[in-house]
């Protein structure tokens, strides 16, 4: 399958998102939630988050907790990743894609992931009825 590479990507809609630029006031350890994002990057689910970071950490967290907390700190993992992307290399002759269909309130929907094979980074995803 042959997929265009896309020269200029239209920036995040994550740009948009407010939140939290800190860790002031939370309950819990900066180094579990910023463990998060490495979960979370994972495509693990909230659930499974719980999960391992009651396994690695001994540390009760709710599947909601872990919800709200990306949420909250979208715009904070956003500015990261921002910083990080000069520093991949997307110039690879390789790019895989991949799809799979999910139901929302009864309708399918078909979402396209589309990976960087030497980075690994998501370039382009898409949804279609």
């Amino acid at each position: 399958m042959f997929v265009p590479k896309v020269g200029n990507i239209p920036p995040s809609s994550m740009s948009k998102l407010t939140g939290k630029s800190d860790f002031k006031g939370m309950r819990y350890p900066v180094h579990i939630i910023s463990a998060l994002s490495m979960f979370y990057l994972g495509k693990d689910s909230f659930r499974n988050i719980a999960l391992i970071l009651k396994v690695a950490y001994n540390v009760k967290v709710s599947h909601t907790t872990i919800s709200n907390w990306c949420k909250k700190f979208a715009p904070l993992f956003h500015n990261l990743s921002l910083e990080l992307m000069p520093m991949l290399d997307f110039n690879s002759g390789k790019w895989h894609a991949d799809e799979t269909v999910v139901k929302i309130n009864g309708q399918k929907y078909y979402v396209w992931f589309i990976v960087d094979s030497n980075s690994l980074c998501l370039r382009f995803s898409f949804i279609a009825l």
